[in-house]
């Protein structure tokens, strides 16, 4: 026999020395050793000599030649004298699978490690290096169930791994006390039960489901603060663990807190819908329906940056969470609104990447899409917000908002980037709306001509495009030349048509700035369609100064100051909030200025108010 190694050498030698047992004897005969374990670069390694049992060594190791050695009559406790099977060489699929896994577990991505190891599981009838990966990995994560059952699989394939054995049965002895414990718990022995938690907690006090079993105990004995002490203990351990997400929300006390703050919530007592979300919290700080709540409240204050406190909290407790990472992708953009900016940037890439994460899983969920688009606006990428926006109405075209919003993006576009770029992207993007708004520039431009037979083709014939704008558009140009029985028509078709949501929206959109607060309050609590039509025929005849006269002036009159703030007065910009400089009285302002995100100050109160008496 040929060795590599002085110290096998010396191992062997030794072995020779005290030969006795026929075992012994028939290995001293042997012409050569092949052993599919030791060192890597040794073709016979050596025997190491406080490993000798004839049954282990011959029943689990190919030993070529030592079958023959043996007396025919010797038969050692378990040996069998059948020669063993040739081991079959490794597919190198599996072994290929195993190297990534190896190297991925060794930088820390153990997901990604996992993932390999399971592939390799489909490439050998033996994988037990793949299903020891496995055991690693739920042992590093804690996931007991399946350190069991990967490292079970494992020595049944190999008994005598080490690295199995030592994974496995360090945690043997907490495991079956847990199943006990389990048993009891389910049988109404709560007390016994407890005992054994208990002790499983001793010898590893980060025991997931020994925590859990304790906060199960409490459940049934309703006392809500071991319940939730021992859920939060498991949470630290285990941040992702569903179950105990799940048991922590079950609370009936918290279930009842949450029901009373959004009641609270809805009739827009804040103060006290805040202080109970609070108080839900205390019983479960990673309570999503509080933390939700609490952002809700904080932006309909126009405070972003308590909202995005809130929300960052929610994401974290709920990571996989579309809703949670879809609000704190809104609150990250509205933040980064009004920061320098590196600040900007770096929160706009963070709202990019929660947006995404909801849409690589769930496109349709809600108007992500359009809340995409309207990153990209902030961005001041306005080709790609109205590519974000075109998908939100392909995907829910009914979204009366993210339509409206499509086409604020699309004014912002007009009148912010140049003239040229705009005139570009429209006509290399042919579509109904893009030819709307190249009318619109057109009528922006006073090229009045130019603009009316591009808005007089598109109406009879649109179909994704509503009538509504196409009407408020030709009524403004109407009036800007004096054509008053053309603006006349134009109006009363726009008010009068109205059928859909959406059309609805855009007659808001036109009339609201000039909105006293009661009537805005009458119009936000109208659901049906036919109570908002009556809404604007009273809206219109209350302000109509010739009730008789066929024209009502005073609507033209409006359209006309709109027609003048749009070419002169426009600003989408960032909105720093008004105050007044005598702190002991505050600014009163009416409701409808909130709703402007278009004019400036001096474009609101021309709209208004109309001319101003005196001019400098």
């Amino acid at each position: 026999v040929t060795y590599q190694h002085a110290t096998e050498e010396k191992r062997y030698v030794a072995f020779r020395q005290r030969q006795g047992s026929p075992v012994e004897q028939a290995l001293a005969q042997t012409s050569w050793l092949k052993l599919p374990f030791g060192y890597a670069d040794v073709t016979v390694s050596g025997i190491q000599t406080d490993f000798f049992n004839p049954a282990e060594v011959y029943g689990y190791w190919a030993w070529e030649g030592l079958a023959d050695a043996l007396p025919r009559d010797y038969v050692a406790p378990g040996l069998s004298r059948e020669r063993p099977r040739e081991t079959s060489p490794r597919n190198p699929n599996y072994i290929a699978s195993v190297k990534t896994a190896e190297s991925l577990e060794k930088r820390g991505k153990d997901k990604d490690a996992e993932l390999e190891y399971r592939k390799a599981l489909l490439f050998d009838d033996a994988p037990v290096e793949a299903l020891i990966g496995l055991g690693r990995i739920a042992y590093a994560h804690k996931r007991w169930e399946d350190l069991h059952q990967w490292l079970r699989r494992a020595l049944k394939i190999d008994p005598d791994n080490q690295e199995a054995r030592e994974l496995l049965f360090s945690k043997s002895e907490i495991y079956p006390l847990v199943v006990q414990a389990d048993s009891l718990r389910e049988n109404g022995q709560l007390d016994g039960a407890k005992k054994l938690y208990q002790r499983a907690l001793h010898r590893d006090e980060h025991y997931t489901l020994a925590l859990k079993g304790l906060a199960k105990i409490a459940y049934q004995k309703k006392a809500w603060t071991a319940f939730q002490k021992w859920l939060n203990q498991a949470l630290v351990e285990d941040p992702e663990d569903s179950e105990a997400r799940a048991l922590l929300n079950d609370n009936p006390e918290l279930r009842s807190l949450l029901a009373h703050a959004g009641s609270l919530m809805a009739a827009k007592d804040v103060k006290d819908a805040e202080k109970a979300c609070k108080k839900a919290l205390k019983l479960n700080a990673r309570s999503g329906q509080a933390l939700k709540m609490l952002g809700l409240m904080a932006s309909e204050k126009g405070d972003w940056e308590t909202a995005k406190a809130w929300w960052e909290q929610w994401v974290q407790s709920e990571p996989d969470n579309p809703d949670a990472n879809y609000h704190f992708g809104i609150a990250c953009r509205e933040v980064g609104k009004n920061r320098v900016l590196i600040e900007r940037k770096r929160l706009f890439k963070l709202s990019q990447r929660h947006f995404d994460a909801v849409i690589a899983n769930e496109p349709a969920y809600s108007d992500v899409l359009y809340q995409r688009a309207l990153l990209e606006r902030w961005r001041r990428n306005w080709e790609n917000a109205i590519r974000w926006g075109h998908k939100q109405i392909a995907v829910k075209p009914a979204l009366s908002h993210a339509v409206i919003g499509l086409h604020r993006i699309y004014r912002s576009f007009l009148h912010n980037a140049n003239k040229d770029r705009v005139l570009s992207f429209l006509k290399t993007h042919p579509s109904e709306v893009a030819d709307y708004f190249v009318a619109e520039q057109l009528r922006l431009q006073e090229k009045y001509s130019q603009a009316e037979p591009i808005f007089k083709r598109l109406l009879p014939r649109s179909s994704e495009l509503s009538k509504t704008p196409l009407l408020l558009s030709l009524l403004k140009l109407y009036v800007a030349t004096g054509n008053q029985q053309g603006a006349t028509a134009c109006f009363d078709q726009a008010f009068g048509d109205l059928s859909t949501r959406t059309d609805a929206a855009f007659l808001f959109e036109a009339t609201k700035y000039i909105f006293d607060d009661r009537e805005l309050a009458i119009y936000q609590k109208m659901d049906r369609l036919r109570d908002v039509k009556s809404f604007f025929r009273q809206f219109w005849k209350h302000r109509d100064p010739a009730p008789a006269s066929p024209n009502n002036y005073r609507a033209m009159e409006h359209f006309r100051r709109m027609d003048y703030a749009e070419k002169n007065f426009w600003y989408d910009g960032i909105r720093p909030p008004a105050r007044s400089s005598d702190v002991t009285v505050g600014l009163y302002f009416p409701e409808s200025y909130k709703a402007n995100a278009e004019f400036n100050d001096k474009g609101l109160i021309y709209i208004r108010y109309g001319e101003p008496d005196v001019t400098a």
